[in-house]
């Protein structure tokens, strides 16, 4: 697992009534022989550890994941069922890249005492590029093992124009605060998938 994060906070005073400030994240992580999760998924590593009886010596599993004369896995079973979970680990391996940047931006400006106008602009794009592959001979899968690329990409962009008028001194042990504004919200998910056996 290689994962990098690279925070910025910065803001500026223009002047005594124009303001701006900056936050800015980017995530970036990389992770390989990642195990499956799925509660019905014969490749998932948990299920077949859980599954195995206390008697199973592990070491032995580990000893013999691949018979020597056929190259062909050494199941839990006679009947080919249940994964060596060295075999998953060694074999079967996912992997992930993910890219993530996270920002904001707010602009404030303030032309009397008692009115803030601000901008608030924010984002959050997220894209993963996700590998699945399931070796030839992976009990679960007959048709001789499987392929799986997916791309994700989901984007979130959101923007916020308020304006907030305050007097505390209109009347006596009165105050007065009305906020008004519109917001922008644009959503994007994009999914790709290649599957191959």
């Amino acid at each position: 697992l290689d994962k990098y994060n690279l925070t910025i906070n910065a803001g500026r005073n223009f002047n005594s009534k124009l303001s701006s400030r900056f936050t800015g994240q980017y995530i970036y992580t990389n992770s390989d022989g990642r195990p499956s999760q799925a509660a019905n998924n014969q490749n998932a590593i948990i299920g077949n550890i859980y599954g195995l009886p206390r008697t199973v010596d592990i070491n032995a599993l580990r000893n013999n994941v691949v018979d020597p004369s056929t190259g062909a896995q050494q199941f839990l079973a006679p009947s080919r069922v249940g994964n060596n979970p060295f075999w998953i680990m060694d074999y079967n391996r996912n992997s992930g890249v993910v890219d993530r940047f996270l920002g904001t931006y707010t602009l404030t400006y303030k032309p009397v005492d008692w009115i803030t106008i601000s901008n608030n602009f924010g984002a959050d794009i997220f894209s993963e590029k996700r590998t699945e592959v399931v070796r030839g001979g992976t009990a679960g899968f007959p048709s001789g093992g499987q392929f799986e690329k997916t791309d994700v990409l989901n984007r979130q962009i959101n923007d916020d124009l308020l304006a907030t008028f305050e007097q505390n001194n209109l009347i006596q042990d009165f105050k007065f605060k009305l906020i008004v504004g519109g917001n922008i919200n644009n959503r994007l998910s994009q999914n790709n998938e290649v599957d191959g056996t």
